[in-house]
């Protein structure tokens, strides 16, 4: 390590020790940048109207996935307990989401949606603008913060216990979630965090750590997970707290339809109707074309493609395989599940700010929204499949006139 080197890195570890409740490093590893990448502001819409293209078609294809016969929901890969949450409307779907985007060099491709429990909140909607201010950049998520606490209050409202749970031993997701409390809080929502092991659930009841009822609960934890868990006797949680929710005892955040929509075969269905000029309307087809990226069932005869597993997450099980058929090793917990097949499109490639452009790594874009919304950018650096050992990279605006539609100011 050179002496400059020595000197970001200390300064990196500064700022970061300033923020409670922020994991900049990871398993022992830098994992928060403290550096910016500058977008314009065309760049930054278009990522915004890519994302709200993307959700819309994926919101309307879930409609018609919930009147599927539950034979064809289970090929699609639905667990068999979670048929009765898919059937579950909610307009709009999720809270929160994130749609990941592709720059292709001309414009912005949806690849998927994080619809059921999307990460990178805290980075996008928190600390990219504490970055920014340390550079002297604008942030382009200013006021996207204080839109996702009103929705939070607004999801939480009329709830006696609304708790907000993940898995106490994950530091991300624990702190992400604790972030969201917070922000509740700010809006007079009487929310708490208990760690998912802390919850009990019954035929009756959802129960706190205290055996209190409840009512809302934002689960960090994603609802295929639930359906495959079993208690300390060997019997199945999923079902139990599914039967809950559908009978109206307990509000869960994301909805069941955020849960539906995030399966990458909603993806694949919708594609195969826009091939075959069927169920969208005009303009529905017209956000398919500019934003899609072809998707199928089964492997295209040529070009290379990416076969993701319809449940998988950050990158786990993800396959590249090349035109002439070889493939990147498969890793992980997903390998058993239903896939679908995407052409393949290759990702930017960036120089890492901190290393003085001698390191370079593939840019995976992102955008949230908020009860359908676009509003907060994320920026990842890694391999050509984005993992969790990615980097966060802040993102700030070069258009410091233009005004902010996130702001009141």
């Amino acid at each position: 390590m050179n002496p400059a080197d020595t000197v970001l890195a200390a300064k990196r570890r500064s700022f970061f020790s300033g923020i409670p409740g922020f994991a900049a490093d990871l398993d022992g590893e830098p994992y928060a940048l403290f550096s910016v990448h500058s977008l314009d502001a065309t760049t930054i819409d278009a990522m915004r109207a890519a994302a709200t293209d993307a959700y819309r078609v994926l919101a309307r294809t879930t409609q018609l996935v919930r009147t599927l016969d539950d034979a064809v929901l289970c090929e699609l890969g639905y667990p068999p307990s979670t048929l009765g949450l898919v059937r579950m409307a909610h307009d709009p779907p999720a809270l929160i989401a994130r749609v990941d985007l592709i720059f292709d060099g001309t414009r912005f491709r949806a690849i998927e949606i994080n619809a059921d429990t999307p990460g990178f909140i805290i980075e996008a909607h928190a600390i990219n603008g504490r970055v920014c201010a340390a550079f002297g950049s604008r942030d382009p998520n200013v006021g996207t913060e204080a839109l996702l606490a009103d929705a939070l209050a607004r999801a939480c409202a009329g709830a006696s216990n609304p708790v907000f749970t993940a898995l106490g031993a994950h530091i991300e997701d624990r702190n992400a979630t604790e972030y969201l409390v917070r922000l509740a809080r700010e809006r007079a929502i009487d929310a708490r965090f208990i760690a998912l092991a802390d919850l009990r659930i019954t035929a009756n009841a959802l129960l706190d750590d205290r055996g209190k009822p409840i009512d809302c609960l934002y689960r960090n934890y994603p609802i295929e997970l639930f359906a495959a868990d079993r208690d300390e006797a060997g019997e199945p949680i999923g079902p139990t707290l599914f039967d809950l929710v559908e009978r109206g005892q307990v509000r869960l955040l994301n909805s069941p339809a955020a849960f539906a929509m995030q399966n990458k075969a909603v993806y694949a269905i919708a594609w195969e109707l826009y091939e075959r000029n069927a169920f969208f309307s005009n303009e529905e087809r017209a956000a398919i074309e500019r934003t899609f990226v072809p998707t199928w069932f089964e492997p295209p005869s040529g070009g290379a493609y990416v076969r993701k597993p319809v449940f998988g997450r950050e990158g786990d099980s993800v396959t590249i395989v090349e035109a002439n058929g070889n493939e990147t090793s498969p890793y992980g917990s997903y390998l058993t599940q239903p896939t679908i097949a995407q052409r393949y499109v290759p990702m930017p490639q960036l120089a890492m700010p901190e290393t003085n452009g001698t390191t370079s790594t593939y840019a995976l874009h992102g955008c949230f929204l908020v009860d359908g919304v676009a509003g907060a950018l994320a920026l990842r650096l890694g391999g050509r499949i984005t993992s969790n050992a990615s980097y966060f990279q802040p993102i700030g605006e070069i258009d410091e006139a233009r005004r902010n539609p996130f702001t009141t100011k």
